[in-house]
């Protein structure tokens, strides 16, 4: 999910390993940040393809710190999936 957000926006950041690797030396403390700056960066996509914008960035980073982190992916992925299908439309 990350290669493709930061495609989907422009944007890149750190590579999806380098995020694995800091989520594992900082505890699990980057992965709380992760959620929120992915959230933005969903938001930030839905904008570009022409969607209503749902900035979800503080819900994640709720959810995130605690530790409902697999409700986190789901959301965001259903997020991402409907970018992914305006795009193809």
């Amino acid at each position: 999910m990350s290669e493709e957000l930061q495609n989907a926006t422009g944007k890149s950041s750190v590579s999806p390993g380098t995020e694995i690797l800091l989520c594992i030396v900082t505890c699990g403390i980057y992965a709380i940040y992760w959620y929120y700056k992915y959230g933005k960066l969903i938001a930030e996509a839905q904008e570009q393809a022409g969607l209503r914008v749902e900035d979800n960035s503080v819900l994640y980073l709720l959810l995130a710190i605690f530790g409902l982190g697999i409700v986190n992916m789901a959301l965001m992925q259903s997020a991402a999936n409907k970018i992914w299908e305006q795009d193809l439309i």
